[in-house]
């Protein structure tokens, strides 16, 4: 979230505090220090609390009424607003005892104004903050809050209520007053209205009634209006396409095709991060061009760097060297021998390469990188998050079979996604399934050495190398596949899976018990076996 955006939101949701600070000004009629600090740190106070609450509580239960929601928010929002203008046409006299020195008082007003700050609080729980932190600076999944706002049932209606009421009792009020006084119209956000009129006409009181029913009975049926929009259901869409060497399919539930969107994003991807783009950003950094990285790169470089150290090793992006000398690189060499491998070695290390104020700095200008090995998983978070922006909350994205799943399917249920049998078949024409995973809000990945080979000398050679000794894998594991709460970091642990072995992925996570894998390996007669930790069971509803 921007500074911009921070400001409106702040400023918006200080207004009803405003008022009551103007109406309490009035009251007392002379400055008094003592009670306006008081009810500013009072205000200021709740009007913090309040969100935290709001997203605590929205992100522990919101999916457990998903469903009801809105329906929810339409009985309790109806039920305020005809409170709220059946009690603004009433006669009683409205002077009533108020005192805003009183710290009773105070509190109690301060607590009121707040709740339209918890109902923010709870807009950021659904728009997807998992970490409050995200709130306070600026988020690592940049989020528009006016633009998202407006996809909100519960917001949109309150915002559609509260608007219509207070201008109805703003209305009433001037009918209601022969002097000047203090109203109380919304017990929700206690906003103060100060009016001059009356009128004691029996006429003019039948007339102010049969228009608030009027008001009433539009703004109920209005309500229902944009209830029964919102729960007509858009049908789902698909775009497929070539992109980055392989196909892409996403689906999502959208009443507009965001093909040429979804695309023009993929392009703006390929020019940062693809090697085979010679005027990519890290086809320039390849060439030691002096140029400051867009935030494409820095994102894929930093978390690169994180699962480096996580796996001491096992994961490196300055492989592009040793990739291009084997035959599955940017580049195309000779065969190497030893001595090639060894001098390779010399320039491979995520060690010697970082990031300084957007420019990547080089131990040695031979370093090259290749983020071939994470790219793929982080373009599908990319079209993801697009997808988030547009407020849709079903979708799924696949590019080259890296995937991305939120919310239900066509059908209502959780997403159905394969994992294929790791057959040698460099022209994937064998797609039979080992096991069907269901799965929702998260993301998947799956690395393998039965596609991407080649035969030399009657020995096979496989893409995935290992970054510590410079030469191709041979271990016993076929396939690693990762779930993980995004598509990049399950795309470089399934990398870095294949690389370890089967052995040395398993005390990996056993030791982190978060990080979900299943592994097909080969057993002694060449036959399947598999190995999952045991959070994969959750998905697997065939699992024992």
């Amino acid at each position: 979230m921007t500074g911009l955006e921070i400001w409106l939101l702040a400023i918006g949701l200080a207004m009803d505090c405003f008022a009551v600070s103007i109406a309490s000004g009035i009251i007392l009629k002379r400055t008094q220090w003592r009670p306006m600090l008081v009810m500013a740190l009072a205000f200021g106070l709740f009007q913090a609390l309040m969100p935290f609450i709001g997203w605590m509580f929205a992100k522990t239960f919101s999916h457990l009424i998903e469903s009801v929601d809105h329906w929810i928010a339409f009985a309790i929002l109806a039920f305020l607003g005809g409170r709220m203008i059946l009690e603004s046409f009433k006669d009683e006299d409205c002077r009533q005892t108020f005192n805003p020195a009183s710290p009773k008082v105070v509190f109690t007003m301060a607590i009121a104004t707040s709740i339209d700050a918890l109902a923010i609080g709870i807009s950021f729980a659904l728009l997807g903050i998992n970490n409050y932190t995200e709130i306070l600076s600026y988020p690592y999944h940049r989020i528009r809050i006016i633009r998202h706002v407006a996809h909100w049932p519960l917001l949109r209606y309150q915002m559609w209520l509260w608007m219509c009421t207070e201008i109805k009792g703003g209305i009433m009020g001037r009918h209601h007053s022969s002097r000047y006084r203090i109203k109380n119209i919304d017990r929700t956000s206690i906003l103060t209205i100060i009016s001059i009129g009356s009128s004691n006409k029996k006429t003019e009181k039948r007339m102010k009634t049969k228009k608030s029913f009027l008001w009433l009975a539009f703004l109920i049926l209005a309500t229902i209006w944009i209830l029964a929009r919102r729960n007509q259901k858009a049908e789902f869409n698909t775009a497929s396409g070539f992109v980055f060497g392989t196909v892409y399919k996403i689906a999502y539930q959208h009443d507009a095709d965001l093909k040429p969107e979804i695309e023009a994003e993929l392009k703006r991807f390929d020019q940062s991060l693809s090697p085979f783009n010679d005027s990519s950003v890290i086809s320039r950094i390849n060439r030691n061009e002096e140029l400051v990285t867009d935030s494409f790169f820095q994102t894929c470089f930093n978390r690169s760097m994180e699962i480096s150290r996580e796996t001491k090793g096992a994961f490196d992006i300055t492989i592009a060297p040793l990739a291009n000398a084997w035959g599955f690189g940017f580049k195309k060499c000779a065969f190497p021998d030893s001595l090639m491998i060894d001098s390779l070695l010399q320039i491979t290390g995520y060690e010697k390469v970082k990031l300084e104020n957007g420019k990547v700095v080089k131990q040695d200008p031979r370093v090259m990188l290749s983020c071939s090995a994470v790219a793929k998983g982080y373009s599908v978070d990319v079209i993801a998050r697009l997808l988030d922006r547009k407020g849709i909350k079903n979708y799924m994205v696949d590019i080259g079979g890296e995937v991305v799943v939120k919310g239900k399917n066509a059908t209502g249920d959780l997403w159905r996604i394969g994992i294929n049998k790791p057959y040698d078949d460099s022209l994937a024409v064998k797609q039979d399934i080992q096991v069907v995973l269901n799965l929702t809000d998260l993301g998947m990945a799956t690395s393998g050495n039965y596609r991407n080979y080649y035969y030399k000398d009657g020995k096979k050679y496989a893409h995935t190398i290992d970054p510590r000794t410079g030469y191709p894998v041979q271990h016993s594991i076929l396939s690693s596949t990762v779930i993980a709460e995004d598509c990049m970091t399950a795309d470089a642990l399934a990398t870095s899976f294949m690389v370890m072995g089967l052995e040395e992925a398993e005390k990996f996570c056993k030791a982190n018990p978060m990080i979900d894998a299943y592994f097909i390996y080969s057993g002694e007669n060449g036959e399947f076996k598999t190995y999952y930790t045991d959070g994969m069971k959750r998905y697997m509803p065939d699992a024992k």
